[in-house]
């Protein structure tokens, strides 16, 4: 019996040392949740152009590129949008500039930091999500990973999307209510 109790005290004491305090999102009223932004190698076969959203041609290939040149994409697999849809359902004024606000409502601001990075060493990739979420002094409020596999015949996208939604998933289960004096 002693022993059962050691294995449960010995599994159960860090989920209680790690586990955040959600409720203390409440304190705040904004969150400002910035686009990732990917970079991207440019290949291009020989004739092949890439054009920005307005048609303009931003790298064109007639022999030879730099190998060192990239081109830039906002939110490809739509992370920035999913987190931002659940912040808004859940009550939050979301924010894409953080520069909307005046002086005195910055300390009612949480900024969130996305990563989106893939683990390739299997045959099916992985999407790895972190989400940070910090007020205005720099101090951590939340904090989580999702990570999912892309399925065979799935798209990455797909894994984002699942990888989101398990990094979000206790800020899923939150009853928001703003309230300042927490």
């Amino acid at each position: 019996m002693k022993y059962l109790f050691s294995i449960l005290f010995i599994l159960i004491f860090p989920l209680i040392l790690i586990s955040q305090n959600i409720e203390e999102l409440n304190k705040y009223k904004y969150i400002y949740i910035p686009t990732l932004n990917y970079n991207h190698p440019v290949t291009l076969k020989k004739n092949e152009t890439i054009k920005d959203a307005n048609g303009n041609i931003k790298y064109e290939k007639n022999k030879t590129i730099e190998s060192s040149k990239t081109y830039t994409t906002e939110d490809d697999y739509h992370i920035c949008s999913q987190i931002r849809q659940l912040f808004l359902s859940k009550g939050f004024i979301v924010l894409t500039d953080a520069n909307e606000l005046k002086p005195e409502e910055l300390c009612l601001l949480l900024k969130c930091t996305l990563k989106n990075d893939w683990d390739n060493t299997f045959s099916l990739a992985k999407a790895f999500v972190s989400l940070t979420i910090t007020n205005c002094k720099q101090e951590i409020v939340f904090s989580n990973t999702g990570s999912a596999r892309r399925k065979v015949f799935g798209s990455n996208q797909d894994a984002c999307s699942r990888a989101v939604k398990m990094a979000l998933s206790e800020i899923e289960k939150l009853q928001y209510k703003f309230d300042p004096k927490k």
